[in-house]
């Protein structure tokens, strides 16, 4: 036990760290002004995700419902159980992302109605909105993923995939700032990438573990 408790307390701090330095650079990169205002915008819905799944409230749900079948039922229904969990959840959110994705223009309108007063800064949070906006979808499946190998005792790599969003980000923005129009949409490209590499790399740890998650798969 003392062992797993360093290992995810490591993974976590290291990620605090990271999260740190991506923070740093933001500042140092895009200031405080017009960018900045609409890409923390842009990632305030996916952050809220992150929050809510990625670090916690998800797994205290999802965790102990699987640890439960995995003891009553088998490692097989365990998995069915997995299996068809991700396949609504990933139902769900694509139909969520869609919406939100034609819908985006009038959901910043809600969540900041002060931006109609500045067009450009309200054109910009829409478009970074749009590119952030399908990372709820990759880090809400991610965060099932994780809880997998929680409940099947695995909890390195669990802890480790979520420095990607933080490693990701930091690339982003030193990295493909240059080759696009702002260091805000570099941000924005990094906060989407950096879901589909956590959910490959979970992904790929419960392939390991021989339990591998696809959505109404054979058991």
């Amino acid at each position: 036990m003392l062992r797993n408790f360093l290992t995810v307390g490591g993974w976590t701090m290291l990620s605090r760290i990271l999260g740190l330095v991506r923070d740093q650079l933001l500042a140092a990169f895009m200031g405080a002004g017009p960018l900045q205002d609409a890409y923390q915008v842009a990632f305030r819905l996916p952050n809220m995700f992150r929050r809510l799944f990625g670090e916690g409230a998800f797994n205290a749900a999802f965790v102990p419902m699987f640890s439960t079948v995995m003891v009553q039922e088998g490692r097989d229904e365990a998995r069915l159980f997995a299996r068809r969990t991700l396949g609504v959840m990933l139902a769900w959110l694509v139909f969520l992302c869609v919406l939100g994705e034609v819908f985006m223009p009038q959901v910043l309108r809600v969540i900041a109605p002060g931006f109609l007063q500045h067009g450009d800064r309200y054109a910009m949070a829409v478009s970074l909105s749009r590119i952030t906006f399908p990372y709820l979808v990759m880090i809400c499946a991610a965060a099932l993923l994780a809880g997998v190998l929680n409940g099947l005792h695995r909890f390195g790599m669990a802890s480790a995939a979520y420095l990607a969003f933080n490693v990701v980000g930091i690339l982003a923005i030193v990295g493909a700032s240059p080759f696009l129009p702002t260091v805000a949409y570099a941000a924005a490209w990094g906060v989407t990438v950096s879901g589909v590499v956590q959910l490959g790399l979970l992904a790929w740890a419960c392939e390991k573990a021989e339990f591998g998650l696809m959505p109404y798969g054979p058991a």
